[in-house]
């Protein structure tokens, strides 16, 4: 009966080893969700209020990285930006060029965000040696 029960320890305890060995080897916690963030997380509409009286919809990111500068940042019409023509800065920092007709000339656009739901839109112009003060933008 010793021997039985020894030999059940034993068997119990080399389980609750192995069971110990490959729950810490195979934990990933801090990794779940963890990678590259892409534009794409960040999908959605985003609006600014730039003169403070009315909001303007100023971009949609899509969720296959792409995005639309709205007609109504430039009083043109609706351009899109493919996701291959957009460079990731960093998981919240974006850069694209924009030909932007308002201003008749080619934009560098950065879009930062500090939160899921913040950030900011601004225009370098290196043609005319101008950047805008950079556009508060919210997702909605």
């Amino acid at each position: 009966m010793s021997l039985i029960n020894n030999s059940f320890k034993i068997f119990l305890i080399s389980l609750l080893s192995l069971t110990l060995l490959f729950s810490i080897s195979c934990s990933n916690e801090g990794t779940t969700g963890g990678g590259t963030r892409t534009l794409s997380y960040y999908a959605g509409n985003w609006f600014s209020n730039p003169d403070g009286n009315n909001e303007t919809h100023l971009l949609t990111i899509n969720s296959d990285g792409s995005l639309i500068v709205k007609k109504e940042y430039n009083n043109t019409k609706d351009t899109q930006i493919s996701s291959t023509s957009i460079t990731r800065n960093s998981d919240t920092s974006y850069t694209f060029e924009y030909y932007d007709s308002s201003q008749g000339s080619k934009a560098n656009i950065t879009l930062t965000f500090s939160s899921d739901t913040q950030g900011t839109f601004t225009g370098n112009y290196p043609e005319a040696q101008n950047q805008e003060d950079p556009l508060t933008i919210t997702k909605k």
